[in-house]
């Protein structure tokens, strides 16, 4: 009976993408590609906002060339919901694209991104936040400087990562049998297939609470950058409780840690 057990551990571990099988290569094939192309688009806005950022410097705020340069910011960037300069106040300036001028005026200084911008004169990618605009919300935001080399404001672009990540991840899994999941270090869920789950916390949420092993794998998966694990949970196409193998890997910007998660099915419970 023992030697049988053993026989069937050992099945189950080899037609998961376990060290050496041919699941585990296309599995860390499939990770690492999703895990650059987001490090990439993550700095090229970002290079994009240092670039407007010296562009604004010096500028009236009444000059019309403050609308190019963040009209420019949302180019080729479906995920990009809008652009908009910030005085040292807090309160929002220009606003692109015109859709959204009436939030020209917003008080936003509470937000923690804000707030940690001009605490310390450095850029920032901030959490997954409710906007102003109504909607949940990640940012990038660059202070600008004067020619003094005093922080006069804040460029920043809004966008949705659900969006963001979804235009990579989905034709990256095509084809394959694994999912990515993306979440933030607190828990809270950034990117899943199943849109539901968009927004939810791990840690806390009553939806997660009967699956004790996702709960602490997913702590476990907010403290390190890396690793891989098991936990059981509900599969989004039979919508049966399967087990299911991960390995995860981040994106880094600012110290805003995001983690992506891969996932294959293993084995019904």
């Amino acid at each position: 009976m023992k030697k049988l057990l053993l026989l069937l551990i050992a099945t189950v571990l080899l037609t998961s993408f376990g060290c050496g099988s041919k699941d585990r290569n296309q599995a860390d094939t499939v990770l690492n590609k999703v895990q650059q192309n987001i490090q990439v688009e993550l700095n090229h806005l970002d290079q994009d906002l240092a670039g407007a950022a010296k562009k604004l410097s010096g500028l009236d705020p009444a000059d019309p060339l403050i609308r190019s340069v963040l009209s420019e910011l949302l180019v080729n960037r479906p995920y990009a919901v809008d652009s908009c300069t910030i005085d040292p106040t807090g309160k929002m300036l220009a606003i692109e694209p015109s859709a959204y001028s009436e939030y020209e005026g917003s008080d936003i200084s509470q937000q923690e991104q804000v707030i940690r911008l001009f605490q310390t004169q450095q850029p920032v990618l901030s959490q997954s936040f409710r906007a102003v605009e109504g909607f949940d919300a990640a940012a990038i935001e660059y202070p600008i400087f004067s020619s003094n080399n005093e922080v006069v404001g804040a460029v920043s672009v809004l966008f949705k990562p659900e969006a963001l990540l979804g235009n990579i991840i989905s034709p990256a899994v095509q084809g394959t049998p694994f999912y990515i999941w993306a979440m933030q270090t607190n828990g809270r869920v950034l990117y899943d297939i199943d849109t539901n789950q968009v927004g939810k916390n791990l840690f806390v949420d009553p939806l997660y609470q009967p699956y004790t092993q996702l709960i602490s794998l997913s702590r476990e998966i907010a403290a390190k950058k890396s690793g891989k694990g098991y936990y059981e949970f509900i599969d989004y196409q039979s919508q049966q409780v399967v087990r299911k193998k991960t390995l995860w890997d981040s994106v880094e910007l600012h110290g805003t840690e995001w983690r992506l998660v891969l996932i294959q099915v293993v084995s019904k419970t």
